[in-house]
């Protein structure tokens, strides 16, 4: 019986740091979307303030 609760302790621990990898993956995309979409409008602003792009 023992080496049975090893394993789920090992098979748990694995299973909690892999869910939270995925997580820490998903923010990571989620913040660099967002700095993607800032950094696009900061230039979309300045081109528009220059006089080189309007959008409508």
């Amino acid at each position: 019986m023992e080496g049975y609760i090893s394993e789920l302790w090992d098979f748990t621990r694995v299973n909690v740091t892999q869910s939270n990898l995925q997580e820490l993956k998903e923010i990571w995309a989620q913040w660099d979307d967002e700095v993607k979409q800032n950094e696009s409008s900061k230039k979309e602003k300045a081109n528009v303030s220059s006089g080189k792009v309007c959008k409508i």
